[in-house]
């Protein structure tokens, strides 16, 4: 049995601990404002900023190809900051810290370490959190990976303490931040059952059961309203964008990578290639603290916990492979989640004077194979795994700056919008408007050709075949190009010669067609 830490070593530790998750977010706060914009992020940003702007909702004013949470939540913060990029930054950024924060607390609140010990694991676990290649690549960005892989974290950390304490509220407060996830991001929909299906297994009388497990089931159905919302009143765009067009690469037959990815080996071996090799030192750890953990079977809350958390991976691991088009960034969620395993699995073993020394020991070698690795590869240099840390004292070195400052540019030559372009973010932040209906900047467009003629308006999709058409009653303020692949733009240039449109060159080799 260890013996009890003193309040002042405890205190000193939680201390330590406090300043270690203050130094990890001033990490991530200076990654995130120094990141670039992806082509992906316009269909995450530009639908916050028309229903902020304009009253627009998603499906019924403009397609959307995810659930809808994140439009609402960065509708807000654009009308708090006045700026569509930065708020949503900021949002991101404040997921990702606070899934640092519950994997930090979770170190630390361990019952079976010296206090020491336990800030020692803590910190390697930040370390392997913050130099982990797949976290590098994907935290800071506006995807929708961040803030829902940080909710379902605190949904599983409320499910335990409502299994310690025999607390409704906190199931309740477990479903909510479930359902608040699965809102997010559709591919969090199998995590909703691991969670509702333990609350079965609490250490309680049946009866108190059931209702635990009714009352997670009204609290995540409450928190999916938006969704249920657009799915009554506009069935039809909800289930195309979230169901349908995923697979609308299928019907391209020129497209013979989609094909290749859709089968099940080609994802594992993608799996095991590309997402457990480089992050090997978290999955190894993970495996091997599991695995020691679970031999046990004592039913105590520790134990409890890490068969909770290693039920959760696998139904997260189950959503990763459910786009018919895997992505790096898709397996996101998985890093923080085996991280928060690893630290309640530790903490469930029992240990001896070796073992307290060896689990600690072993992170911290992990974790420095990981920062180092992090360090001098090509892909954490690209990303910023180090960032620039001058740049923080300086507001207009922040991209959120930069942006505006494109932003400004085009909004010299442009009087008035609509601006038509495949990259809708930039003119927003000029405080231009755009046409809702390429609110997913290259998306709906590239896949236009494979929905029927008839569908499309309904759907608010322009194929390159309607542009004619749908700009004749509203045509543009300016055309900006540049911003995309050549073939995709083509129709769009095509337009500006046919209407003499002038050409005016841009920084960054983008182009701006005026309306002579």
């Amino acid at each position: 049995m260890n013996s009890p830490d003193s309040p002042r070593t405890s205190a000193v530790v939680w201390s330590v601990g406090a300043a270690l998750w203050l130094a990890v977010g001033v990490l991530l706060f200076a990654r995130t404002v120094d990141r670039g914009l992806n082509h992906d992020e316009h269909q995450f940003i530009v639908p916050g900023a028309l229903l902020a702007r304009d009253g627009l909702l998603p499906y019924r004013d403009y397609p959307l190809f995810h659930l809808p949470n994140l439009v609402f939540a960065y509708a807000a913060l654009d009308r708090l900051t006045g700026d569509p990029i930065l708020g949503p930054r900021l949002l991101s950024f404040a997921a990702s810290w606070l899934a640092a924060g519950v994997i930090l607390l979770a170190s630390l609140r361990g019952r079976r370490d010296g206090a020491l010990s336990r800030l020692a694991i803590g910190a390697a676990l930040m370390t392997l959190l913050v130099f982990d290649p797949l976290f590098i690549y994907t935290a800071g960005k506006t995807w929708n990976h961040e803030v829902p892989t940080a909710l379902f974290l605190v949904a599983i950390l409320f499910q335990l303490e409502a299994a310690r304490r025999n607390s409704l509220m906190l199931v309740a407060l477990s479903g909510a931040a479930c359902g608040l996830a699965v809102g997010c991001r559709l591919t969090f929909a199998p995590c909703l059952l691991p969670l509702v299906v333990v609350t079965l297994a609490f250490p309680v009388q049946w009866p108190r059961r059931w209702a635990m497990a009714g009352v997670f089931t009204i609290a995540a159905t409450v928190s999916l309203a938006p969704s249920l919302y657009f799915l009554a009143t506009v069935p039809k765009p909800f289930l195309f964008g979230n169901l349908e067009f995923p697979r609308l690469g299928l019907l391209d037959p020129a497209n013979s990578r989609i094909h290749k990815t859709m089968t099940l080996w080609r994802k594992l071996r993608y799996f095991g290639k590309d997402i457990v090799l480089p992050s090997w030192p978290i999955f190894l750890a993970f495996v091997a603290a599991t695995g020691i953990a679970l031999r046990r079977k004592a039913l105590n809350p520790s134990y409890f916990s890490v068969r909770i958390v290693v039920l959760a991976a696998a139904f997260v691991l189950l959503g990763c492979f459910l786009p018919s088009r895997y992505q790096y960034q898709h397996f996101f969620a998985l890093i923080p989640l085996l991280l928060f395993g690893i630290a309640l699995a530790i903490d469930s073993i029992e240990h001896t004077a070796t073992r307290r020394l060896a689990a600690p020991s072993a992170l911290i070698i992990l974790s420095i194979t990981s920062l180092a690795s992090a360090t001098f590869s090509h892909r954490g240099r690209e990303q910023g795994a180090i960032p620039h840390w001058q740049m923080l004292a300086h507001r207009d070195e922040w991209f959120p700056s930069r942006a505006a400052a494109i932003g400004a540019e085009i909004r010299q030559h442009v009087p008035a919008g609509p601006v038509l372009t495949l990259a809708p973010a930039w003119p927003l932040v000029g405080g231009l408007r755009v046409y809702p209906e390429f609110a997913t900047g290259p998306f709906a467009w590239r896949s236009a050709r494979f929905v029927a003629p008839d569908r499309r308006p309904r759907l608010h999709i322009v194929a390159p075949d309607d542009l004619e058409s749908f700009l004749a009653a509203n045509p543009p303020g300016a055309i900006l190009t540049g911003v995309e692949d050549d073939d995709l733009e083509a129709p769009m240039i095509d337009y500006a010669h046919n209407h003499g449109f002038r050409e005016v060159t841009l920084s960054r080799k983008r182009t701006l067609w005026l309306p002579r």
